[in-house]
């Protein structure tokens, strides 16, 4: 992608990394493919060998953690906090 800067366009590079799912790799297995040994082998794992040979990946995925509330959830329940609430508005 090119990119400006002081008046000056240049080339850049652009990127997209996906973790496969996969919770161990061997470091043998590792060291095969930065030596370039073949990309697909029967020892390999199912998921890579499945990528390399439809080039779809099944992602490590996660379940999110950040739950937002709604706006009745974010209301005070109880009189005392509604007082506390005020107290604290007017103090603005």
């Amino acid at each position: 992608m090119w990119k400006t800067s002081g008046g000056r366009r240049f080339q850049n590079y652009r990127s997209i990394f996906t973790i496969l799912d996969l919770a161990v790799i061997e470091r043998t297995r590792l060291r095969s493919f930065i030596a370039g040994q073949a990309a697909w082998s029967s020892d390999a794992p199912e998921v890579w060998n499945q990528w390399v040979q439809t080039g779809k990946c099944r992602p490590l995925t996660s379940v999110p953690t950040t739950v937002i509330r709604t706006v009745a959830e974010q209301m005070p329940d109880a009189e005392n906090k509604i007082a506390i609430l005020r107290c604290s508005l007017s103090a603005l």
